[in-house]
C-alpha cells in the first residue's frame, strides 16, 4: 500500500478478494469493469475485454458506470487528455475506480494533462479512486487547484504527478482537500516538478476526519520559504502522515510539512525530509506555527538540510 503499484496488464475477475499482481488485476466479486478508455479508440490492444465498450474520452466513459457498483474504467497505456475545464469529471458516480494500465512513469502511461489555469478534478462523490495514472499538471500558468476532495472516502493512489516543468507551467495546489473529504488517502504517489513553484501539493484547509498521507515520494520546489508539500491549516483530527519522504527543492526552504496553529490532532512519524537550506535541521521540515493548540503527536522523522549527511529528529526529541 506505501509503493507504487504497476499495472502491466489487463485485470480478470478474481474469485476471491481484490488482489494486485505484476502481471494483472483481480477484480473483486460482485464488481465490474463498466468501460475502457483509448483515446484511439483501439479495440486490438484489450484482448479478451473487446465485448466491452471502449470510450475516447473520460467524460463518457463515466456514463457507463452505476452508482455504487464499485465500477472500474480501465484507462489504456497510450491514452491521453487534456483536463481544461472544471466538468471533466461531472458524471462520476459513488464507488468509481478509475484505474490506468501501464507504467505512469513512463511517457506511453495513460495520461492526463492540465491545460488551463482553472481546469479542476472535482471529486465530489464518495469512494471513488484515481490510481495508476500520469497526472501532469503543468500545461498552463500558476494552475489554481488541479483536483479538489469534497467527498468521503476518496484515494488517490499510485499516480505519477508532475506539479511543474517551468515558470509558466505550473501548479499552486495540487490537490485541495475540503469539507465533507473524511477518509482522504493519498497513497503511494511520485510527485515531481522540474520547475516552477507550488503553495501545497496536499492542502488541509477543512476539518477532516481520519486522513492517511502515507509512503508518497515527493520532489517539488515550494513557493516560498514555509510552503510544505503538506500544509495544515484546520483542526483535522486523528491523521496520519507516515513514511513520506519529502524534498523541497527551492533555494530559502526550510519547510516540507508546514502547520498553523490549529487543533490537529493525529500520528505523524517515519517522515525524511530533504531541505537545501543550511541551518538547524532539528527545527526545519516540519514546521509548526504556535504551541497552544497543536497536538498532533510525532515519532521518528528526521530532516537533512546538508549534502552527504544523514538528518536529525525534527521535530527535536522531547525531554
Amino acid at each position: 500500500m506505501e509503493s507504487i503499484n504497476l499495472a502491466f496488464d489487463l485485470p480478470v475477475i478474481g474469485l476471491q478478494h481484490a488482489v494486485r499482481l505484476p502481471w494483472a488485476t483481480l477484480v473483486p466479486p460482485n464488481r465490474r469493469i463498466a468501460a475502457i478508455l483509448d483515446n484511439s479508440g483501439n479495440t486490438t490492444s484489450t484482448g479478451n475485454l473487446q465485448s466491452i465498450t471502449v470510450c475516447t474520452t473520460l467524460a463518457d466513459a463515466l456514463t457507463k458506470c452505476q452508482s455504487g457498483r464499485g465500477d472500474y474504467i480501465l484507462v489504456m497505456s497510450g491514452h491521453s487528455e487534456n483536463v481544461a475545464v472544471t466538468t471533466m469529471l461531472d458524471n462520476m458516480v459513488n464507488d468509481t475506480h478509475i484505474l490506468g494500465v501501464g507504467d505512469p512513469r513512463c511517457d506511453s502511461g495513460p495520461t492526463f494533462r492540465w491545460t488551463h489555469a482553472s481546469a479542476n478534478w472535482a471529486l465530489n462523490n464518495k469512494n471513488c479512486t484515481i490510481e495508476n495514472l500520469r497526472l501532469k499538471l503543468d500545461g498552463a500558468n500558476n494552475i489554481t487547484e488541479a483536483i479538489s476532495v469534497s467527498a468521503a472516502g476518496v484515494m488517490i493512489k499510485g499516480c505519477w504527478i508532475l506539479l511543474g516543468s517551468g515558470a509558466s507551467n505550473d501548479c499552486a495546489v495540487a490537490v485541495d482537500v475540503e469539507s465533507g473529504a473524511d477518509q482522504f488517502s493519498f497513497v503511494g504517489n511520485l510527485v515531481r516538478q522540474t520547475g516552477g513553484t507550488t503553495t501545497a501539493v496536499v492542502k488541509l484547509a477543512a476539518v477532516v476526519a481520519d486522513l492517511a498521507v502515507i509512503g508518497n515520494d515527493i520532489q517539488y520546489i515550494g513557493s516560498a520559504t514555509t510552503a510544505g508539500a503538506i500544509e495544515i491549516s484546520a483542526a483535522i483530527t486523528q491523521c496520519m502522515i507516515k513514511r513520506n519522504t519529502i524534498s523541497n527543492e527551492a533555494t530559502n526552504a526550510t519547510t516540507c510539512i508546514g502547520a498553523t496553529d490549529v487543533a490537529a490532532t493525529g500520528h505523524v512519524e517515519d517522515n525524511r525530509y530533504g531541505i537545501v537550506v543550511s541551518g538547524t535541521a532539528s527545527g526545519e521540515g516540519f514546521v509548526g506555527a504556535g504551541t497552544t493548540n497543536l497536538n498532533l503527536k510525532h515519532f521518528n522523522n528526521y530532516c537533512t538540510d546538508s549534502h552527504g549527511a544523514s538528518g536529525l529528529l525534527s521535530p527535536a526529541a522531547a525531554s
